[in-house]
Formats: structure tokens, sequence, C-alpha cells
């Protein structure tokens, strides 16, 4: 889905980064039952995902994990199913956060638009920064 793989590209970016900070990285894509399988409850996670709500491109907004459980409960999603809607249904204890990146466009496309393309290094490290935030406040992964 083209900028929709955002997430995707910002964790392969930034895979050693995560792997020295303690993360096992899943590249999940929309599988959401492969990404179910690896975790376990009181895991910390961090779902880097796309969003598309017309704030700027490349905007880099937080949630928490338990916030955007509840929020999957009133919302549809472009997949039937996701990850975090199964977390609530098999009532997976879990701590972390969602990272949700503002794109330029949701088409069906391979791989990150031009102008995607052109601010993935700022997104990464907004990221970056966003997690090391994250970590900075007492939490591990």
């Amino acid at each position: 889905m083209g900028d929709d793989a955002i997430g995707l590209s910002v964790a392969e970016q930034l895979e050693d980064f995560l792997v020295e900070a303690g993360f096992e990285v899943v590249l999940g894509e929309t599988d959401f039952e492969y990404c179910l399988r690896t975790i376990k409850k009181g895991d910390f996670i961090i779902i880097l995902d796309a969003a598309y709500s017309g704030a700027e491109p490349g905007t880099v907004r937080y949630m928490s994990i338990e916030e955007a459980m509840m929020r999957c409960r009133r919302c549809n999603s472009q997949h039937e199913s996701n990850l975090l809607l199964w977390l609530n249904v098999y009532g997976l204890e879990v701590k972390g956060a969602v990272l949700a990146i503002e794109i330029y466009k949701i088409e069906p496309n391979w791989g990150l638009s031009h102008a995607m393309q052109e601010i993935l290094p700022t997104v990464c490290e907004r990221v970056k920064d966003k997690i090391i935030s994250i970590l900075g406040e007492g939490y591990h992964a």
C-alpha cells in the first residue's frame, strides 16, 4: 500500500538500534497472526504504523498501547482483523506504545512514494527520539 509501509521501512532502518535497546524486531506487515505468536504476557512492545489524518507527513505521534487497544474496540480497520484487536480478544496483557507515522497518501504501490522516501531519514530520527524518550520514562524492552 505504498506509504502505508512506513512502519516496516522505519523498523528496517532502525533495526540495529532497536536490537541494542533490547527489542526483538518483528516485521509483521499485515500478518497479525505471526506478530501475535511472538508476543507474550508482560511484554513491552512498540508498534510502528502509518497514520493518515491530515497532519504534516513525517509527524510521529505517541499513543500508549492501552489507549490504542481501547480505541481499536471502537473503530474499523482497513484490515478485517488486526493485532490490537486480537490482543484484546486474547486478553494478552502487554505494555508499550504505538508510534503512528503520518504519511503522504494511501494508494496501491510497491514501496514508499518518492516524497516519503525523501523524509525517511528524518522520520527515522523522530521515531528513534520517541523510543529513547519512552525508554527514559522507565520503560524497558
